[in-house]
């Protein structure tokens, strides 16, 4: 370097540019922003999505093991729905009918039934994909002031 005679100076570059090559670190992971637009309205139907459309993001989005997934959705209650309340209806039923107790196709009856009520149940899968997602942050809605004296 101090003579600057150019075959050690080649030398000397190329083993630099080796040993950088080897102390190279991998990208970051880049920040991935899932915006719901018009687009995916018109995709998926109208606003507000079932939950477990979100749920399925959360999943797909976890495959990919990312560091922290951020998902400001804030659900106040439970979502109704009134098949659920149904079927549970019919299991009930099926349940308490003396002539249906000594069919053993009952059972087959209810356990296609358990099915349908746990795969229309959007809460639980949303729960289960949050579960399953241990890096997920979830918003707080809260109010700055004194709390109410119960």
């Amino acid at each position: 370097m101090l003579t600057e005679f150019y075959p050690l100076q080649f030398l000397e570059n190329k083993a630099f540019d080796l040993l950088a090559s080897l102390r190279k670190r991998s990208d970051p992971t880049p920040i991935v922003i899932i915006k719901i637009d018009n687009k995916s309205i018109r995709k998926l139907g109208n606003w507000p999505w079932p939950r477990s459309y979100i749920a399925d993001m959360i999943n797909q989005i976890s495959e990919y093991n990312p560091k922290v997934i951020g998902l400001y959705l804030l659900y106040p209650d439970k979502e109704t729905n009134p098949g659920i309340q149904r079927i549970a209806e019919v299991r009930e039923a099926l349940r308490t009918d003396p002539f249906l107790k000594r069919r053993k196709s009952r059972y087959k009856i209810d356990k296609l039934l358990a099915q349908a009520e746990s795969d229309l149940n959007n809460d639980t899968q949303l729960i289960t994909a949050v579960n399953y997602a241990v890096n997920l942050v979830l918003p707080l809605r809260f109010t700055l002031g004194v709390p109410d004296k119960a």
